[in-house]
């Protein structure tokens, strides 16, 4: 079990020559180019930060991801989310009393969030300089290997959610003043070896950061796991728990974390796909007596040859840099900058190139082979039979919470399947996808390709800013 800390944030050379920094109850700053203007720059902040409630021009939101990203359904397009999801099964191995270790790689498109990272002040008003701007950060795949997560690992522990700082009328606090409290939500996520996500809160009330820490946290999506802080053990609803970098069941039966897979119980060890990408990457999982089941699994970058379904330019990850107006200008792009609200995306200048799987051989040597659109999405799946399923992705309406702006961008998911069972493309058939603001929420609707049409009503979360 693997506990994702507080984030270290480095200093980006993209951005301006100074960063306001929250993580907990630490505020840091750094600069990117340290000369004489710099501790007058700190200066100047540090008398804001002490002497200022609020900054004018804030634009900040804490995004929730824990349904947008980390919900999973069993069907190829989730009714909720619109995010592409579907799992290939390697292989399976049984363990004493149904402790198993199955291997099975799972995908899902809901790759992209919108992280605030600091907001620059600037000097005080009449003082000239830079005006007040947000920077934010376009994130892909924070949580999986570009969309792909394997069976072959024990749950991830991420605190992040739980380390924002809020007001006490639930606003994000950057400012660092306390003099009202500092108030934090103790929740936290659990990201699961097939890449969903549960939430567990501690309480459903604001903490001032001063009070006691609390030690158990409860699932509040109905998956009934907890945890308990003080001896760091995740308890799952079917009376295991995973401490210590092992899963152990309610007899003592054991499954282990060892470098590059699982020890089951059984004393084999299982390898895990996704240990390590890159090229084409040979796995083998153990067979009948003394054999070998091995796969192929190619690693291509996203504008390599037939990657691509369609063949385009590279896009920068942000239209401009930091700060507005003077960070420079990056066309093609994925996303946009506010200059209404002086928002900036710190990594826009990051040719958006990453590695993406291309290639799945099976022990058969038929292939799945993955092609994807310019955001790294998959859109296109030649399956083994030959037949193939598109996709068409776009913006849509954010589930989690009323995310605006620059910070809804990356709020994507499917609104065209079409699939052909021969592969000749004679025999497509068509679902249709949306979701719009309606009312009190969100209706979300699939058309068949028989034309019948089913509508869900998402409701909102209500109006209070917690």
């Amino acid at each position: 079990m693997k506990r994702i800390p507080e984030r270290q944030r480095g200093t980006d050379p993209q951005l301006c020559n100074l960063l306001i920094e929250r993580s907990g109850r630490r505020t840091t700053f750094s600069c990117s180019s340290p000369d004489s203007g710099y501790w007058y720059a700190v200066f100047l902040v540090l008398v804001c930060l002490f002497l200022c409630n609020e900054t004018f021009g804030q634009n900040v939101q804490y995004s929730n991801d824990a349904m947008d990203i980390g919900m999973r359904s069993a069907r190829k397009v989730n009714p909720t989310t619109l995010g592409l999801e579907f799992q290939i099964p390697l292989g399976h191995y049984r363990g004493r009393n149904g402790l198993d270790v199955p291997v099975v790689l799972s995908y899902s498109s809901k790759l992209w969030g919108m992280e605030f990272q600091s907001y620059v002040a600037g000097p005080p008003p009449g003082h000239g300089g830079v005006e007040p701007f947000t920077i934010v950060v376009a994130r892909y795949a924070k949580n999986s290997l570009s969309g792909w997560s394997s069976s072959v690992s024990l749950p991830t522990l991420d605190f992040t959610p739980g380390d924002r700082i809020y007001n006490a009328d639930g606003s994000p606090n950057i400012s660092g003043n306390c003099t009202a409290g500092c108030f934090v939500i103790d929740r936290m996520l659990v990201w699961m070896p097939d890449g969903s996500a549960h939430e567990l809160r501690a309480s459903d009330q604001p903490r001032q950061t001063t009070a006691p820490l609390p030690d158990d946290y409860y699932a509040v999506d109905g998956s009934r796991m907890r945890y308990q802080r003080s001896t760091g053990t995740l308890f799952l609803p079917d009376g295991s728990r995973v401490v210590g970098g092992k899963q152990i069941d309610r007899n003592g039966n054991t499954l282990t974390a060892v470098t590059g897979g699982m020890r089951d119980t059984l004393g084999r060890t299982i390898n895990n796909p996704l240990a390590s990408i890159g090229g084409d990457q040979a796995y083998s999982l153990p067979g009948v007596g003394n054999t070998t089941i091995n796969y192929t699994l190619k690693w291509r970058n996203l504008g390599d040859a037939g990657v691509l379904t369609t063949a385009e330019p590279l896009r920068y990850k942000g239209d401009s840099g930091c700060p507005p107006g003077s960070g420079g200008a990056f066309s093609p792009s994925l996303f946009s900058s506010d200059t209404v609200t002086r928002t900036c995306i710190g990594n826009s200048s990051e040719l958006f190139n990453p590695v993406v799987l291309y290639q799945i051989v099976l022990p058969n040597n038929k292939t799945y082979t993955f092609t994807y659109n310019i955001y790294g999405e998959i859109d296109k799946i030649v399956l083994p039979t030959g037949g193939y399923e598109r996709f068409e992705h776009a913006r849509i309406t954010p589930v989690s919470s009323n995310l605006t702006g620059v910070y809804a961008q990356p709020t994507r998911g499917v609104i065209r399947h079409i699939v052909s069972p021969s592969g000749s493309g004679t025999d497509e058939a068509q679902w249709l996808y949306s979701n719009n603001v309606s009312g009190s929420g969100t209706i979300v609707t699939k058309t068949e390709p028989g034309g019948a049409r089913t509508e869900s009503n998402l409701w909102s979360d209500g109006g209070s800013s917690w």
